[in-house]
């Protein structure tokens, strides 16, 4: 089943260097993915939207593997292995999927209603707290506990693992094979 996947203008800073940029345009959200896991996070800035393209994810998967994986033994394919394993694999449609801050793209060209990925789990973890924190009959839970003569040390804070951390791990764990 073909997918719409957003496409953009953009400039990207090779290897993260400022100094170092090739624009780049018709970037799906899929490939962008691939552009920040080889360079950085951070290194597509400028983007433009320009709309949509529609093709299948394998179509879209075997376009980005043309582009950044010639041959099975590229750091390209590498990073394509661990960001999209598999040959069925579900590539990003949308930049709002993506580890992209509104400073990233060009000037008002930041669409209606975006929502970066980290500003969707910060907001999703914001209301999972108040959910807990919130008592119906809104009494104080422990108002009744003593504090100790000498407390334990505080333990540590579970790991939260989100969408979102999951993904910057992939993009961390592929960007560490190019190194």
């Amino acid at each position: 089943m073909a997918e719409n996947f957003e496409i953009a203008d953009m400039i990207v800073s090779l290897g993260g260097d400022i100094n170092n940029t090739v624009p780049r345009y018709g970037v799906t959200a899929a490939e962008c993915a691939v552009l920040q896991a080889i360079h950085g996070n951070d290194a597509v800035n400028s983007i433009k939207p320009a709309g949509s393209v529609r093709r299948t994810n394998r179509a879209e998967k075997a376009r980005i593997v043309a582009l950044y994986a010639p041959n099975e033994h590229s750091n390209g394919a590498k990073v394509l292995a661990r960001l999209y394993p598999g040959a069925a694999a579900r590539m990003f449609e949308r930049y709002d999927e993506l580890e992209i801050s509104e400073s990233q793209f060009a000037p008002g060209c930041v669409p209606e209603g975006f929502t970066s990925s980290a500003e969707q789990d910060a907001r999703e973890d914001a209301d999972g707290l108040a959910a807990v924190g919130d008592d119906e009959a809104g009494e104080d839970l422990f108002a009744d506990e003593q504090p100790a003569d000498d407390p334990a040390p505080p333990a540590e804070a579970p790991k939260v693992t989100t969408t979102s951390t999951r993904r910057q791990a992939k993009i961390d764990a592929a960007s560490g094979a190019l190194a």
